[in-house]
């Protein structure tokens, strides 16, 4: 198998594997290994991660952001639409419905998503952005699914 790992990025017996995580996701990249989430600022259509600006609606997972999120019907938010973050399975899902609140969020999506187990959080993207925030420091898996715009 060692044959697939470049040289370069190959593990020496007693090596710290997290010596090589800069090599792997160098800076600027969108992982944010061993480290908690946390989201610095949101204004509309700008919402800051751990030092990195985005102006595009993210889903921000565990450990990386997905800042090329978005929904087969715009602003309106389905169960089909985030099937990355179902499959995470997080404990809370944070869906922020933007700046006005003009995402919709069908209750059958949230039927679905609390059908699995997730309990399900949605509120206009500033509130939602406290929420997460505050929610960091607890032992849960939390995820959210902003919208940063309208």
């Amino acid at each position: 198998m060692t044959g697939r790992i470049p040289a370069a990025l190959r593990m020496r017996e007693g090596e710290d594997p997290r010596s090589k995580i800069s090599e792997i996701f160098p800076e600027g990249s969108a992982f944010h290994p061993c480290c908690i989430m946390k989201i610095d600022s949101y204004s509309f259509g700008h919402i800051e991660i751990n030092g990195r600006v985005y102006t595009s609606d993210v889903i921000i997972f565990r450990d990386f952001v997905n800042s090329s999120w978005w929904r087969k019907e715009g602003h309106s938010l389905y169960p089909d639409d985030i099937t990355e973050v179902l499959n995470a399975m997080p404990e809370i899902l944070i869906i922020g419905t933007g700046y006005l609140g003009m995402m919709h969020v069908p209750e059958q999506t949230v039927r679905d998503i609390t059908s699995l187990g997730i309990a399900v959080r949605v509120s206009k993207t500033a509130k939602a952005v406290e929420l997460y925030n505050s929610l960091q420091n607890k032992k849960k898996t939390v995820m959210a699914a902003l919208h940063i715009t309208c």
